[in-house]
């Protein structure tokens, strides 16, 4: 009993040397596979267009990032893996509201079903954010909003799907979207230039393509669910052009990724 107070400000005393320690391990750790991931890093990174693409729908997705291309058992699958459709326990269809970042927000509807071992889907996705514009006194001049709008169409088959094997599940998805620019004022009477802000508009066509495998493996208990998935996706793949004033041009890169999911 009387050793307590000892060890007690004894253990006071070492912990900033742990912490000290802890906090350099954590560091060499990230340092190291910060070194090992940058040879997938994307070369556009920072300079890509229609980041919306990238914003989840699903807070549950959300939350697993690109983990969820392993997973894909709801309707949140839009943004990971367009062969989910085909093995989806229900018929679903959603409505999600994501406050984002600030002002932003981003709405969204999505329907997806399956006949047997073939699926589709369809959704609509549109990102927005309030954008004012202010003269040189500081008055509001233009009052709109900037926005991103896409629409994916989906279809999917799960092939040699049996009791113990599930199948392999591939999909595709056909995107389109639209970046909606304001129309900007005239810096000498302040009066809106109509059609001003289809130079810098843009429209993106894409396609994504998704596999999902799903099988039993090691499995120690009774159920109808396999126990492991594995995905793999390609999201993003495509061109935006920019300019709908009749000056079209390639816009930056789209956000293009690869994503392996186990679960």
């Amino acid at each position: 009993m009387k050793s307590r107070p000892f060890l007690t400000v004894l253990f006071i005393l070492l912990l900033p040397v742990y912490s000290r320690l802890g906090a350099l391990s954590l560091i060499d750790v990230d340092d190291t596979l910060a070194n090992v991931f940058s040879l997938f890093a994307d070369a556009n990174e920072g300079s890509t267009s229609f980041h919306s693409l990238l914003i989840p729908t699903g807070g549950r997705a959300e939350s697993l990032g690109t983990a969820y291309t392993g997973l894909s058992d709801d309707i949140s699958f839009f943004e990971y893996n367009a062969s989910a459709s085909s093995i989806l326990q229900q018929t679903e269809l959603s409505l999600f509201h994501n406050q984002w970042i600030s002002d932003s927000a981003l709405e969204s509807v999505a329907y997806t079903t399956r006949f047997g071992n073939f699926g589709f889907g369809a959704a609509l996705k549109c990102f927005y954010v309030p954008f004012s514009e202010y003269n040189i006194f500081g008055e509001k001049v233009g009052a709109n909003y900037y926005s991103e709008t896409t629409g994916i169409f989906n279809v999917s088959y799960n092939f040699l799907a049996g009791y113990t094997f599930k199948g392999i599940a591939a999909g595709m998805y056909l995107k389109t979207s639209y970046r909606s620019i304001p129309d900007y004022s005239d810096d000498n009477t302040n009066a809106l230039i109509t059609g001003s802000g289809l130079s810098q508009s843009a429209v993106a066509f894409m396609g994504d393509i998704g596999i999902l495998m799903r099988f039993n493996f090691a499995k120690f208990y009774s159920s109808r669910e396999p126990n492991i998935r594995v995905g793999l996706s390609l999201t993003n793949a495509g061109a935006a052009l920019t300019g709908l004033d009749g000056n079209a041009t390639l816009d930056d890169p789209l956000p293009t990724r690869l994503s392996l999911g186990l679960s």
